[in-house]
């Protein structure tokens, strides 16, 4: 099945933006959590406007609550570039001035980007 990708996401070494098509090799139960963070959508179900980062076209929310706030913060960590120590932390993990500064959300805190880190590192893991 091929799914469009809503928010960056690297799988293996070959990195997907959005509004590309691609087939993952996983599992239906291995995609969900993917589908469930706004990472990628069926293909067939992804009419949106690519740009938008929904399956429905509807724009993701900026700083709201909840999913939105969730998938603007995971999108910033697939936006950071590797290596750049102003992105990454000594322990690597993302720099929480890095994420607020590439997702426009000016109050993330560090418990905000470790749990978007968490979730980011399990969807990679389980995209691999």
């Amino acid at each position: 099945m091929m799914y469009r990708v809503l928010s960056p996401l690297r799988v293996g070494r070959v990195r997907h933006e959005p509004g590309a098509e691609i087939a993952l090799p996983l599992e239906p139960e291995d995609i969900r959590p993917l589908i469930e963070r706004g990472i990628v959508a069926p293909a067939a179900d992804a009419g949106g406007d690519a740009g938008t980062g929904t399956a429905t076209g509807t724009p993701r929310p900026a700083g709201g609550a909840g999913e939105g706030r969730e998938a603007a913060i995971l999108a910033a960590i697939a936006g950071l570039e590797e290596g750049n120590p102003d992105h990454w932390t000594q322990d690597g993990r993302p720099e929480v001035r890095a994420l607020r500064a590439a997702s426009g959300l000016g109050d993330i805190a560090a418990a905000d980007r470790d749990a978007a880190w968490a979730a980011y590192r399990e969807a990679r893991e389980e995209a691999e």
